[in-house]
């Protein structure tokens, strides 16, 4: 199989048109794809194990718009849906008697994760956007993300598209780091000495 891909290669090494497609699309099938892939994971590798299976759940609770509290201590988390607070209370009340208060409240210690805001989940699409290679999808999301509603259009218009898989991994993946970023950067290793 490289003697027949290399054979292509010397037939065409001189037209540059041919040359030019064929590098678009390798780089498309191949290294895009490829590097999405890598870039959290190796982020995520120098992040102990343990805290691995904590940052993934964060970031799933933040994908349904759920808050979610950490306890460093105890490592435990615990979430709920966001419109569940009311001015800082939660609506099942703050009474000590009541069995469904929360158990972050009785924490030492917890960080708090909020899901993110419309600038942030604008910053993730577009990003993934200006991963994309040119083509009609990257041209109509690039429109949608500058026009009202850009958050309900764009989610209809992956959803339909060859890229919706992608996109779905790129979006966990930025949600994770969003975590790491926000508490859990200080347990990465540099190097395997430490």
């Amino acid at each position: 199989m490289l003697d027949k891909s290399l054979a292509i290669l010397r037939a065409i090494r001189n037209d540059k048109q041919k040359l030019e497609r064929l590098l678009e699309f390798m780089e498309k099938e191949f290294t895009r794809e490829r590097k999405d892939e890598t870039e959290l994971m190796n982020y995520n590798e120098l992040l102990p194990e343990k805290y691995r299976k904590i940052v993934r759940e964060i970031a799933d609770n933040l994908n349904s718009n759920f808050i979610s509290y950490y306890n460093p201590d105890t490592m435990e988390v615990e979430y709920f849906p966001k419109n569940l607070l009311y001015e800082g209370e939660n609506y099942l009340g703050d009474d000590d008697d009541n069995p469904f208060r929360w158990n972050h409240d009785r924490w030492d210690a917890c960080v708090k994760f909020a899901p993110l805001g419309t600038r942030a989940t604008y910053d993730i699409m577009t990003n993934f956007v200006t991963r994309m290679p040119d083509g009609p999808e990257k041209t109509e999301l690039t429109k949608m993300l500058g026009g009202r509603k850009s958050y309900v259009n764009f989610n209809q218009l992956i959803l339909k598209s060859p890229y919706k898989d992608e996109w779905f991994v790129f979006k966990q993946n930025s949600l994770e780091k969003h975590v790491i970023d926000k508490y859990f950067h200080k347990y990465i290793r540099l190097n395997s000495d430490d």
